[in-house]
């Protein structure tokens, strides 16, 4: 009787590693899928962005045509001012650094998210007016005070 219940626990045993296999296998399989997509998109878009560059390359050169038949400067001048403030041109210079800090006094919640360490204001709506003669479910009006001289 030992020795049954023996072969049946290693044949349990047996049956379960190679149930755990098998999602392994197909989890192996979907992402090697997964890398080959990935791939697949990124020769994509390596391609568009090739495409994209030749173009851009064929718009710059009839463009510098184009303005050297102008005898006027100023339409060149104003394009690559607006170049340079839509971000199509390439700009020079030092650069810009920017660094980011957290403000004083800025903390976590419990779950370490940042957020608020002081409490929200409360933000009420303004009071209903619930006379007959005003109507009801409107503001109050705000009443001012003037003085008559008489």
């Amino acid at each position: 009787m030992l020795i049954v219940t023996l072969v049946v626990i290693g044949l349990s045993l047996a049956v379960a590693a190679h149930a755990l296999r098998l999602p392994q296998a197909a989890s192996e399989k979907r992402r090697s899928e997964l890398i080959s997509s990935i791939n697949d998109r990124q020769r994509t878009i390596d391609q568009d962005s090739r495409t994209i560059n030749s173009t851009q390359a064929k718009i710059n050169e009839l463009q510098a045509k184009a303005l050297s038949r102008q005898h006027d400067t100023s339409l060149a001048d104003r394009l690559k001012a607006l170049e340079l403030t839509t971000g199509t041109a390439a700009a020079q210079g030092p650069g810009l650094v920017l660094t980011l800090n957290d403000a004083a006094g800025a903390g976590t919640d419990a779950q370490g998210n940042p957020g608020p360490t002081r409490p929200i204001p409360d933000v009420s709506p303004p009071p209903i007016c619930r006379s007959s003669s005003m109507g009801s479910g409107r503001p109050a009006p705000k009443r001012s005070r003037s003085t008559a001289s008489g």
